[in-house]
């Protein structure tokens, strides 16, 4: 039996694991998002936004690698296991997450996907945004790139 595959929903045979917008902080703005947060967790991430985790050829292609992005901090989730910052992405900018976000830390068990959830469970907007800068790429398990892979 002959089955054909649309060349939109093929994987990508590049090792990319994920495409995202990688944080462009300073100590200063670090310690701030940090400060958010009621306790400090056992592990830290605060460095990504993933767009696409595994991502398709079709996803690759909406993706301006090396892109510097403006991202707005919109709302704080937090309890035992998770920290995470919703975020608010340009209009011109790819995701296949429904709730754009940072995972600022875990309790060191709890794998980062766990922020997924968290946002919907008990996100507390914030009363002013913040903006902090990111630039597009995609980490392939060695490095991140800013380039069309």
């Amino acid at each position: 039996m002959f089955h054909s595959f649309s060349p939109y929903e093929e994987k990508m045979t590049t090792p990319i694991i994920y495409i995202g917008a990688f944080l462009q902080l300073d100590q200063e703005k670090r310690n701030h998002l940090l400060s958010l947060f009621s306790q400090k967790l056992k592990k830290e991430y605060l460095h990504h936004i993933t767009l696409s985790f595994r991502p398709k050829k079709h996803e690759i292609s909406m993706i301006n690698f090396g892109q510097e992005i403006e991202v707005e901090v919109t709302g704080i989730a937090e309890d035992q296991q998770a920290q995470v910052l919703e975020c608010s992405l340009p209009k011109n900018v790819y995701c296949n997450n429904e709730r754009p976000h940072i995972t600022v830390a875990t309790n060191g068990e709890t794998p980062p996907k766990y922020s997924n959830q968290l946002l919907k469970l008990n996100t507390l907007p914030l009363s002013e945004p913040i903006s902090i800068k990111a630039k597009i790429g995609y980490w392939n398990g060695k490095d991140i790139l800013y380039r069309r892979p």
